[in-house]
C-alpha cells in the first residue's frame, strides 16, 4: 500500500528520557529444560518453544510488565520481561513450572516430565535493573511511559459543555501499545436505545518507510458495554463470539501487592 501522508495524531518524542527498567533473564536451566521438551515434541507440531501462552499469564498476573521477548527462551543475553516496577517473584517459577507442565503434559509420560521438571530450581530467578531510555525498547517503553504520563492527571471533562467527567484507567497490555480506558461506564441515548460506553485512549508507535524513528500515534475510541445477560434464548453458549470481560482489581495477581486500579483483558467464546 502507498502511503502519501502522515496521518494527524502522529508524532514524534524528541524528549531525552531516562527511566529504571527492571528485567528478567531465563535461567539457562529453565531455558534448557524447555528446549529439550520442545525437541523430544517436534514430530507433534512444536517447532518452537511454546512461549506466547506463557506471556499471556504473565501479562496478567503482573500489569507493570511493558514487553515480554520472545527470543529470550532461546538466547541467553535477551531478558524476558520488561518492567516498570518490581514484584515479588516468588511465585513466579511455580508459575512457570505448571506452565511446562500443563504445555506438555499432553505428549511426554507423566513420569518423565516430572522427573525433568524437578530437576529445576526455584532460586534461580532474579530481577535485574538498568537505567534505560525508553528508546532502547520503544514499542512498548514509550507508549507506557505517555500512558503513565496521562494517568498523573487521570480525569477530564468531556463533550459538549463538558457534561461528562471521565476517570481513566490502565488496561493492560504487552503487545498492543498502551490503553487507557475510562470508567464507570457512561450511559447514553443512542437513537431510542440506551446503552453504557467507554472512552478509549490508545498510544502506539508504527514505522513509516521514509523516517528513521517511528512515529507515536495516538487514537480515540469507544466501548460499548453489554449489560444484559449473555446467554441465548436456548441457554447454550453466548449469543455472539469475541466477547471481552474486564476485570478491575488493586491487587497484582502475581504476589497479591497493593497496586493502583488497572484492568486484565479475559477473552470469552
Amino acid at each position: 500500500m502507498l502511503i502519501k501522508s502522515i496521518l494527524p495524531g502522529a508524532w514524534q518524542l524528541t524528549e531525552d528520557i531516562q527511566t529504571l527498567i527492571h528485567t528478567i533473564y531465563v535461567p539457562i536451566a529453565w531455558q534448557q529444560v524447555a528446549a529439550n521438551l520442545t525437541r523430544q515434541q517436534a514430530r507433534n507440531g512444536y517447532r518452537n518453544i511454546p512461549i506466547d501462552s506463557l506471556n499471556s499469564i504473565i501479562s496478567t498476573t503482573f500489569p507493570q510488565i511493558i514487553s515480554t521477548n520472545r527470543k529470550s527462551w532461546q538466547e541467553q543475553n535477551n531478558p524476558w520481561i520488561y518492567a516498570t516496577e518490581q514484584a515479588e517473584i516468588a511465585e513466579l517459577p511455580y508459575l512457570v513450572n505448571s506452565w511446562l507442565r500443563e504445555e506438555f503434559a499432553w505428549c511426554i509420560a507423566a513420569d518423565e516430565l516430572e522427573a525433568t521438571l524437578a530437576t529445576l530450581k526455584n532460586n534461580d530467578w532474579r530481577w535485574s535493573s538498568q537505567l534505560q531510555s525508553p528508546k532502547d525498547i520503544p514499542f512498548q517503553a514509550i507508549p507506557d511511559y505517555l500512558a503513565r504520563k496521562l494517568l498523573q492527571n487521570p480525569t477530564i471533562n468531556f463533550g459538549r459543555n463538558h457534561q461528562y467527567q471521565l476517570t481513566f484507567y490502565q488496561v493492560n497490555h504487552i503487545d498492543k501499545g498502551s490503553e487507557l480506558m475510562s470508567f464507570p461506564p457512561t450511559p447514553i441515548l443512542v437513537g431510542k436505545n440506551n446503552t453504557s460506553i467507554s472512552l478509549v485512549i490508545n498510544f502506539r508507535l508504527q514505522t513509516v518507510p521514509w523516517r528513521e524513528e517511528p512515529l507515536i500515534y495516538h487514537a480515540l475510541s469507544v466501548r460499548r458495554w453489554i449489560t444484559k445477560p449473555l446467554i441465548k434464548e436456548d441457554g447454550k453458549g453466548f449469543p455472539f463470539g469475541g466477547v471481552t470481560a474486564y476485570v478491575g482489581d488493586t491487587r497484582r495477581w502475581l504476589d497479591g501487592a497493593t497496586q493502583p486500579f488497572s484492568f486484565v483483558t479475559l477473552k470469552i467464546g
